[in-house]
């Protein structure tokens, strides 16, 4: 059993190799790149930690680069939202900007919250300020994949391999660790040792699903005009509904 970890471990950084040099051979770098750049991070990030293992690292030391590590992989998978959901609302320029436009604000309330807290005192507040980084950027993210995945499913958008496999093995990904975030903070005796070989499983799993997606480039099928056509209707009346509330807040000043 001591050996398992090891074994899964070992067999998802050679499924990160093979989906990293597999995009890059067919250009899938340019394609996607805030995907492939947190593929890439998240690789380089288990060679950082195994090469500071074999050194012998002060254990002060290796936790502060493995929290550092975990901060930055947590922030580009963030942009592994945003890329799903450019790439699923790439026909549908309004609604698209609508939501970079959340998901950035979002984003700087997450992340200036986390520098606030750590202005404090950042040595002191450096392991629960990031567990509770990750923890929100987790759950955010959470929230906009299962309403992308609500559009998809409701307008019938198509989407073709490449983004299936970005949306189930990152949608996986980010579920499994707000669960793990949420048995953390309510159960303190959870056997942790057995917990992590289920949250390996899946990590193996959903490098899985990446690389049988990933394998070659599939473009999205041509979607229809519904979600666009209902967003520019939403929007017209909300933009009518503001132009009469404004006109009846100063009607009464004007005499």
């Amino acid at each position: 059993m001591a050996l398992f970890p090891y074994l899964v471990w070992g067999c998802g950084e050679c499924l990160l190799a093979g989906l990293i040099l597999r995009s890059r051979k067919i250009g899938l770098f340019s394609r996607y790149q805030y995907f492939c750049s947190y593929v890439l991070s998240v690789f380089c990030s288990g060679v950082i930690k195994v090469c500071l293992a074999l050194s012998k690292t002060n254990a002060q030391v290796f936790a502060k680069v493995s929290w550092s590590l975990e901060v930055v992989t947590v922030l580009l998978g963030f942009g592994v939202t945003w890329e799903i959901l450019r790439q699923t609302l790439l026909p549908y320029p309004g609604v698209r900007k609508m939501a970079r436009t959340v998901l950035l604000v979002v984003f700087a309330a997450i992340l200036l919250n986390a520098l606030i807290q750590l202005s404090d005192s950042p040595i002191r507040n450096l392991v629960p300020t990031t567990r509770e980084l990750d923890r929100n950027l987790r759950v955010v993210q959470a929230l906009f994949l299962m309403t992308l995945a609500g559009l998809v499913v409701h307008y019938r958008i198509p989407l073709g391999r490449n983004l299936w496999s970005m949306l189930i093995g990152y949608g996986l990904l980010v579920g499994t660790g707000v669960i793990t975030f949420t048995l953390s903070s309510r159960f303190d005796q959870v056997a942790w040792k057995w917990w992590a070989i289920p949250i390996q499983l899946e990590y193996c799993a959903t490098l899985t699903i990446w690389c049988a997606g990933m394998w070659s480039y599939a473009p999205n099928p041509l979607p229809g005009s519904a979600l666009e056509l209902d967003y520019q209707r939403i929007s017209a009346q909300t933009t009518r509904a503001v132009s009469r509330l404004r006109e009846h807040l100063i009607e009464p000043w004007s005499d």
